[in-house]
C-alpha cells in the first residue's frame, strides 16, 4: 500500500511537470538555446545576469529525435556557468530543440573539455531547502565522487601492498585512510567556495525561499493549534510550507471534503488576510467561522 502510495505521488509530480511541456517548440514558457545538436559528450553553457544567482531554478529541457520530452531542475548560476546533464539516460544522440525557461538565459550546448570536467568536479554545490534530500553531487567524467573514492581506495590499497608487502589488511586500511583524506580534502574546499560565493553575493540560506521562510515563521504563531492548508503554491513552496508547519494540523488537498481554518496563497481573492508577507498570504479558510 505504502509502495503503492509513493509511485502515485511520484507519478503525479511527473505529469505536473510535464503539464509544463505541451511541445517545447510552441509553449511561450521556454526560451529556445540550441535545435538539432548532438548531445553525446556535450554539456549546456548559459549564461545568466548575477542578480538571479542562487534565486531561481534552471529548468533545462530537450526533446529528443524521436520525440521525448524531459527536463531537469538546476539552481540557477550568475554569469557564464556550466550546467552538466550527461548523466540523464535521454541526454544522447540528436536532439530537436533544447531550451530553458528563464527568458534572460543566453547559451548553447558544446563538447565538453578537460578544463570543462574540472570545473564541473570542483564546482559549488548551492546549499538550498532541495538539497537536503537530493543532492546532484560533483563529477568527474561522469563519473560520481563516490565511485571515484572507491576507485581511489582499490588504487591505494595495491599500491600499498605491492609496495610494503605488509599484506591485505594493511593495504587495505591504507587505502581506506587515502579515500578518507581525499574526501576530507574535498569536503573542506567544498564548504571554503560555498562560503566565499555567499559572502560575496551577500546571500543567506535559503536565500530563493527565504521570504516564504519568514512568512511561515509568522503564520505559524497564528494557526495554532487550527488546520491549514495551501492554495497555488509551486511544489517546492509546498514542501517549504509542510516542512516549516509539520507540528500545525495540515488538511488534505480537496478543498470540499478537507476544509481548513486558514488558508496559505498568494492569490487572496477578497478573502479575510490575517497576515501577509513577501507575496504570501494567510487568508480565511471555508472551515473558519
Amino acid at each position: 500500500m505504502m509502495r503503492k502510495k509513493i509511485l502515485s505521488g511520484i507519478f503525479s509530480l511527473f505529469c505536473f511537470f510535464s503539464s509544463f511541456f505541451p511541445t517545447l517548440a510552441q509553449t511561450n514558457f521556454t526560451n529556445i538555446l540550441a535545435q538539432n545538436v548532438n548531445a553525446d559528450g556535450a554539456i549546456v553553457e548559459i549564461s545568466l545576469p548575477m542578480n538571479l544567482d542562487s534565486k531561481i531554478y534552471v529548468l533545462i529541457a530537450w526533446q529528443t529525435a524521436d520525440g521525448q520530452q524531459t527536463y531537469v531542475a538546476q539552481i540557477a548560476k550568475g554569469g557564464t556557468q556550466i550546467y552538466d546533464v550527461r548523466s540523464h539516460p535521454l541526454w544522447h544522440g540528436q536532439l530537436k530543440i533544447v531550451a530553458t525557461n528563464v527568458n534572460e538565459a543566453k547559451g548553447t550546448v558544446r563538447p565538453v573539455t578537460i578544463i570543462d570536467e574540472i570545473k564541473i568536479f570542483l564546482g559549488q554545490e548551492r546549499i538550498m531547502p532541495y538539497t537536503i534530500n537530493m543532492l546532484d553531487r560533483n563529477k568527474l567524467f561522469t563519473w560520481s565522487w563516490d565511485t571515484i573514492l572507491l576507485i581511489l581506495m582499490a588504487i591505494s590499497a595495491l599500491f600499498f601492498f605491492l609496495a610494503t608487502k605488509n599484506g591485505v589488511v594493511v593495504a587495505l586500511v591504507a587505502g581506506f585512510v587515502v579515500a578518507w583524506t581525499a574526501m576530507d580534502l574535498k569536503k573542506i574546499a567544498d564548504h571554503w567556495t560555498i562560503a566565499a560565493h555567499m559572502e560575496s553575493q551577500k546571500l543567506t540560506v535559503p536565500s530563493i525561499l527565504q521570504e516564504l521562510k519568514t512568512f511561515l515563521d509568522e503564520a505559524s504563531k497564528i494557526i495554532g493549534d487550527k488546520t491549514w492548508k495551501a492554495e497555488g503554491l509551486g511544489v517546492l513552496h509546498l514542501h517549504l510550507a509542510e516542512y516549516s508547519l509539520a507540528d500545525r494540523k495540515y488538511a488534505l488537498r480537496e478543498p470540499s471534503q478537507n476544509p481548513a481554518d486558514f488558508i496559505i496563497t498568494m492569490t487572496p481573492k477578497n478573502r479575510e488576510i490575517f497576515w501577509n508577507s513577501g507575496g504570501y498570504f494567510l487568508v480565511k479558510g471555508t472551515k473558519a467561522p
